[in-house]
């Protein structure tokens, strides 16, 4: 109550200044535009909007919640390192002279000041309160046994907060490195730093870690090997859930006889939608679905699904489990599974398999008898074109005969990253002949990265007689793509090429991943 009684005291008196110097009513309220033009003019500070800010970037050891409340003021810790703070009353000399002391204390960190109306600067605070609030509720973090909580020692908190931003923005893949030793004037050695790389959308991105300085390199280090289990598993607890992370621990000697080390942390998926999206919500080119739909009538039969890694193959999976398993079929999805777990699965006799992944020539050949008994089989092959898919299934043994005699078409798809809508402007072509293409510039919004969300492109490739006959020739690779042309296959690259002239998407991306030639 206090503090919300010296808000609107602070309000008042910015009212009556901004009435004194602009000789202008008093607005509104602290939202009005013209006092927020003038906010920032007459303290000389940038406006900062804090509902782009996340929480995680607010630094609560500089300036704790309580303080913030009561100084109306908060620092954000930005991507780069430097200090963000941001006032609601940039006129009052003792919190102006008291952040200073705060900064000398901290060792002088690089900042930059900002000013924002009272109201959304609490709004800010609040949100931070509510999710600290969440958090306690529904821990995220590192799992230990015997505790349902993450454990509070330095180095495991700093994971947890490095943990509870991947797993919201819902990244794949955490990266911990070594960063390059900072040189001292002193030369004095001091303790190896590291820097957390999040992978999301395909990108990778830096976390933006709260506290700074954060544990040791080696701290961190230790800290993820000993929580890990022996086969490499993470027990982490995220809203409630018990999920699993895979973490790979990297070791190499560096020519000056360095020992450097990294750790790469493939993150359990976190679902956001209350429903699993269907085979029409991924965002397929809709005459594929109708060609692979039409196709997979068929009693028996090899489909393919084919995607580089990353680029939702196993969501097209799911989505085609959930739409087979339909009107009193048993259908039955396995990844990468065993010799015994493919004969349990067998065991269970389902109408139709999907699998996600081949690993050994073992089940490769128990997977190739059950295809040519006429079982219907559905599976995913990470490969970038149709061509590479079919010698990856040659290698594991799934011979050139086998495929010509079952395999009945392949669905090819890719992900392509979207233009930031924030940021994005038109390029002039490199070339003659280049068609126009829009670009992300990189902005706030996009993490800098000049590209915000994906979506999906697939083309259908049936297996004609002319290119079952070709493969079991066996003709060269070559011959298959000349003759899947002829019968109309353009590969991923017209479908790159749509979305590249409606401006979504960018040349270079469309060429990145369709391997446009323009």
């Amino acid at each position: 109550m206090l503090a919300q009684e010296q808000a609107e005291r602070v309000v008042q008196r910015l009212m009556r200044r901004y009435s004194a110097d602009t000789h202008r009513p008093v607005p509104p309220s602290v939202q009005d535009s013209a006092f927020r033009d003038w906010l920032g003019l007459a303290s000389g500070m940038p406006p900062a909007e804090l509902t782009r800010a996340s929480v995680e970037q607010a630094d609560t050891r500089l300036i704790p919640l309580d303080i913030s409340r009561q100084r109306l003021c908060v620092a954000l810790r930005a991507t780069d390192g430097a200090i963000a703070l941001v006032l609601a009353d940039p006129f009052d000399r003792d919190h102006r002279l008291w952040l200073e002391a705060r900064l000398r204390d901290a060792g002088h960190p690089r900042t930059r000041w900002y000013v924002t109306p009272v109201q959304a600067l609490l709004g800010f605070v609040d949100r931070i309160e509510q999710t600290r609030r969440t958090d306690e509720a529904l821990h995220t973090g590192v799992r230990q046994p015997g505790l349902g909580v993450p454990a509070e020692t330095a180095a495991l908190r700093h994971i947890n907060g490095v943990l509870r931003q991947a797993l919201g923005a819902q990244a794949t893949h955490l990266h911990w490195l070594q960063a390059e030793p900072a040189s001292t004037p002193d030369d004095q050695a001091r303790p190896a730093s590291g820097v957390w790389q999040m992978r999301v959308e395909g990108t990778l991105r830096r976390t933006v870690v709260p506290e700074t300085p954060g544990p040791s390199f080696d701290a961190v280090f230790e800290a993820l090997q000993a929580a890990a289990t022996r086969d490499g598993h993470l027990p982490v607890v995220h809203a409630g859930r018990q999920l699993t992370a895979h973490i790979r621990v990297l070791q190499r000697t560096a020519p000056d006889g360095q020992v450097q080390r990294a750790a790469v942390l493939r993150l359990p998926a976190v679902l956001t939608r209350q429903r699993q999206p269907g085979l029409d919500e991924l965002g397929h080119d809709s005459g594929t679905l109708e060609r692979l739909r039409h196709s997979l009538q068929l009693a028996h039969g090899l489909w393919l699904v084919v995607s580089p890694p990353g680029a939702g193959k196993s969501d097209t999976l799911h989505a085609l489990e959930r739409e087979l398993g339909t009107g009193g079929q048993r259908v039955l999805r396995l990844d990468r599974p065993t010799v015994s777990e493919l004969a349990g699965a067998l065991a269970q006799d389902p109408d139709r398999l999907l699998i996600d992944e081949l690993d050994t020539p073992e089940v490769a050949a128990r997977l190739a008898d059950e295809v040519l008994s006429g079982r219907p089989v559905v599976l995913g092959v990470a490969a970038p074109d149709p061509w590479s898919a079919l010698v990856r299934l040659e290698r594991l043994g799934l011979s050139a005969p086998v495929l010509a005699v079952t395999l009945k078409g392949m669905l090819v798809q890719g992900l392509l990253r979207l233009n930031c809508p924030s940021c994005s402007r038109p390029v002039a072509p490199a070339r003659a002949g280049q068609p126009p293409s829009v670009r992300g510039a990189g902005c706030p919004d996009c993490g800098h990265t000049g590209q915000v969300g994906r979506q999906v492109i697939s083309r259908w490739l049936a297996l004609t007689p002319p290119l079952a006959d070709l493969l079991t020739t066996p003709a060269p690779y070559r011959a298959l793509q000349a003759a899947a042309t002829r019968e109309g296959y353009t590969g991923l690259q017209d479908a790159a090429l749509e979305w590249v002239t409606a401006g979504l998407v960018s040349l270079e991306e469309a060429r990145r991943v369709a391997a446009l030639a323009l």
